[in-house]
């Protein structure tokens, strides 16, 4: 949707059947993002030394590593990849808190985001799940206060200029 461009980088989209367990790997890029497996559950497992962490839904923060998923045979995953400050900006938390995290919908947005994570899972087809979500951030975002809408435009400004701006501006 338009209306989210300036929150919403893209969308990811994998749905595919495999013969074995299959594993994703996400690496830094700059972005947090949403998640949502709506088939067989993912499991994080970065570290050897911690047991495997099991996850259907959630949100992550931007990334200075690289993280492990595995999937079943059976693969459903809506990514939604956020601008860089669109964590933050929807969920109040500073990006630092977020780092290297994954953080539950109802941790961050309550009894909403178990509404959201429940509704997308329960959708049938990928229009009908991108709608929902693209329904939350347009609530959410309607809710920003004017000092959010200037840590965006900041943010924009800096990232449109790769950070070399004078700092002046």
């Amino acid at each position: 949707s338009p209306e989210l461009a300036d929150l919403v980088k893209h969308y990811l989209i994998i749905d595919h059947q495999v013969e074995s367990v299959f594993t994703h790997r996400f690496f830094p890029d700059g972005h947090a993002g949403l998640v949502f497996s709506y088939a067989d559950s993912l499991t994080r497992s970065d570290d050897r030394t911690l047991p495997a962490t099991h996850l259907d839904s959630f949100m992550y923060g931007q990334v200075n590593r690289y993280h492990n998923l595995s999937t079943g045979k059976n693969i459903g995953l809506l990514i939604v990849v956020l601008q860089p400050w669109g964590l933050s900006l929807l969920s109040g938390i500073p990006a630092d808190e977020t780092t290297n995290r994954q953080l539950s919908f109802g941790d961050v947005f309550g009894k909403a985001g178990i509404y959201l994570q429940d509704s997308v899972l329960g959708c049938a087809d990928t229009i009908s799940r991108i709608k929902q979500i693209e329904t939350f951030l347009l609530r959410l975002r309607q809710r920003l206060s004017h000092e959010s809408a200037l840590i965006k435009a900041a943010a924009e400004l800096i990232s449109s200029t790769n950070g070399a701006i004078p700092i002046q501006q």
